[in-house]
């Protein structure tokens, strides 16, 4: 069985490599490949033969004589030879499926930048030049959606991956990418203009499109005039959100970030700058990403690699903050603004630690619950340390944001939670401004308690009309009504800035439980109360413990 398998492969392969003419040698490999390349299946040991016959072919001296002058002097003769036969086949119809057998798609990517990253400067030059002039000839387009380049004084054609197109690659310029956009292709796969076949091949390949994009925008985000913003942009938006769930690197995501900043797409700047920092936090871990002093030791070198690296993804995590803001999206920006303050906090930069904390409390504030922001200014307190005003004062705009959402509860827990936070510091660090620390925890404990009835007020206003509606202020686990917006006993009408306090009178249940409230004043409790009134729903004289008033009362009503 082995002899009549040897003996077939023998008589479909020895036609083609005659051993008698070694310049012909190399050819002869070439288009066994290619008559394989199609009809073979992906295992097939003919195109395994053929394969590392065409690698022969190609080490030995009459191929090398072919190959090597396209390459960089002192490259590893037989590694070239490999990855050129490997970026050829892929070139090839049905050549693709083969080299997926052997590798993935992400090593073969790698593979590739490795063969276009060390051409020889004028072979390089020529490919590029190949598309540029007016007149040039055409790029090709591979059945499975690759750009294809031939190469100079050779008959290999090879694929071009993204990591081929990268700028450890092929290299490109902004003006040579340009060129290549307004360039025309050829190929099974699609013929005409490369902007015509970009939305196509971004769905099979979107690396390719989105390495190609970056390389044609500039430093502030901005496209050369010969090309269409909006068609860019589409282009750009469609790669991007298909790949914002990998990493790429810091070259590869820089640029979408300013060109989204530039054509005023905020959320996809958030993003890039998102993704950008997380490329720089993998960074940071693992080491690299920079050239630093080689006088550095080796852990002097980590360190200052983790400080840089932290420090850059904190900067990034801001800026995608500042984007998300801007896109009217305050939760997805406090986040941003927590990763940064982590990653400054790795950095050791407390100080801006503490910022970004404050920063993100405020924010959460804005949109968040009570919980959020008590766990992100306790964050805020570890990194401020003895810094006691700069505390306080965040502290405030934290409450003051809750107070404008008409969250007034968690306006005045929040003073509580800043007034503990003043005790910590006046008892954990003797060389503080002690009289001023004291100062302010009675400020913010004077707030957490005697504003509640004025708290309770405001949370009225700001519900006054679901409040004095036919169905009432529903909120979980009650309804509170607020007839004619009055007292239904002593009638006083509400006033949010009379100094009145506010009460919640418990006067039943509906079918499911639900506990029915209405408001009425100090004044009706005490006169109900002091009387010994009949409860109106209850068959029983009316009692203190009717009426929730204080923190509960402003709990529900804040719900």
């Amino acid at each position: 069985m082995t002899s009549q398998l040897l003996h077939t492969l023998k008589s479909v392969i020895s036609p083609y490599f005659p051993i008698a003419n070694p310049e012909a040698r190399l050819p002869k490999a070439m288009r066994v490949i290619a008559a394989l390349a199609e009809t073979c299946s992906a295992t097939s040991r003919e195109l395994f033969v053929a394969g590392a016959e065409l690698l022969k072919a190609g080490s030995a001296d009459h191929g090398w004589n072919v190959i090597g002058p396209c390459f960089e002097r002192g490259v590893d003769r037989t590694d070239t030879v490999r990855e050129l036969a490997r970026s050829h086949l892929a070139a090839l119809p049905g050549g693709l499926r083969h080299v997926l057998g052997a590798c993935s798609m992400r090593v073969f990517d790698e593979l590739n930048e490795k063969v276009f990253g060390v051409l020889a400067p004028d072979v390089r030059d020529e490919i590029v030049r190949r598309w540029s002039e007016p007149n040039g000839s055409r790029l090709y387009v591979t059945r499975e959606g690759l750009f294809a380049v031939d190469l100079p004084g050779t008959d290999f054609r090879c694929a071009l991956t993204a990591k081929g197109l990268s700028q450890s690659g092929l290299r490109l310029t902004q003006h040579e990418a340009t060129r290549l956009l307004l360039a025309q292709v050829d190929g099974d796969f699609a013929s005409g203009p490369v902007l015509t076949v970009l939305p196509a091949m971004a769905v099979l390949h979107p690396g390719v499109v989105y390495t190609l994009l970056g390389a044609v925008i500039g430093p502030d985000g901005s496209l050369p005039p010969e090309l269409d913003r909006d068609e860019i942009h589409a282009l750009a938006a469609a790669v991007h959100d298909k790949l914002k769930c990998e990493d790429g690197t810091v070259e590869l995501r820089a640029p979408f970030a300013r060109f989204f900043r530039w054509m005023g797409d905020e959320k996809r700047a958030a993003q890039a700058h998102a993704l950008t920092a997380s490329v720089r936090s993998l960074h940071a871990e693992q080491g690299g990403g920079l050239a630093l002093d080689p006088n550095l030791s080796g852990r002097e070198r980590a360190d200052e690699v983790s400080r840089i690296n932290h420090t850059r993804a904190a900067i990034e995590r801001q800026l995608a903050a500042f984007h998300y803001d801007r896109a009217i999206e305050p939760r997805l920006a406090a986040t941003e603004l927590l990763a940064s303050a982590s990653s400054f906090s790795s950095a050791g930069e407390r100080p801006l630690a503490a910022a970004m904390y404050a920063a993100a409390a405020e924010k959460l504030a804005s949109c968040g619950a009570f919980s959020e922001v008590r766990s992100t200014l306790k964050d805020a307190a570890g990194a401020y340390g003895a810094d006691w005003d700069a505390l306080s004062r965040i502290c405030a705009r934290c409450a003051e944001a809750f107070d404008r959402r008409g969250h007034h509860h968690a306006a005045a827990k929040t003073h509580a939670l800043a007034a503990g936070f003043m005790r910590e510091r006046i008892e954990r660090h003797a060389d503080i401004d002690v009289a001023g620390a004291l100062a302010c925890y009675e400020r913010h404990f004077v707030r957490a308690q005697s504003d509640v009835p004025a708290r309770i007020r405001s949370a009225i206003a700001a519900r006054l009309h679901a409040l004095s509606s036919a169905d009432g202020l529903k909120v979980i686990g009650a309804v509170i009504r607020f007839d004619a917006r009055q007292d239904p006993i002593l009638f006083e009408a509400f006033d949010p800035d009379a100094d009145t306090e506010w009460l919640l009178w418990h006067m039943g249940e509906q079918g499911d439980g639900t506990g029915v409230y209405h408001l009425v004043i100090d004044e009706t409790r005490e006169q109900l109360c002091k009387t010994g009134s009949r409860h109106p729903y209850f068959d029983r004289t009316v009692t203190r413990n009717d009426f929730i008033d204080g923190d509960e009362a402003l709990a529900l009503l804040s719900r």
